[in-house]
């Protein structure tokens, strides 16, 4: 299975649009700030054909500790939830 990063969605969509790469670095990091931005509002964003990303709540539970498999609580806590739309599912088919 290979691997991809920034550098390289950023020269592919460079290539790909003809745009300068110093052009598509400041689009995908501004999307980036963007998205951490939606994140940090605890907001929802969906993008038809790929995914919804939205902050979801674990209630507070008991559980049990991996290592010491000893009873402890769990505090409320936030999550973020990734959803792939049914799209991008079926391009495992």
């Amino acid at each position: 299975m290979q691997k991809y990063n920034k550098d390289w969605l950023i020269r592919e969509v460079a290539s790909k649009a003809d745009f300068t790469i110093g052009d598509v670095t400041i689009i995908i990091d501004k999307t980036i700030e963007i998205i951490k931005d939606i994140i940090a509002e605890k907001s929802e964003l969906f993008i038809s054909g790929l995914f919804t990303l939205s902050v979801g709540k674990i209630k507070a539970h008991d559980g049990v500790d991996p290592k010491t498999k000893l009873p402890r609580h769990v505090e409320e806590s936030l999550r973020i939830k990734f959803k792939p739309s049914r799209a991008l599912y079926d391009l495992l088919k």
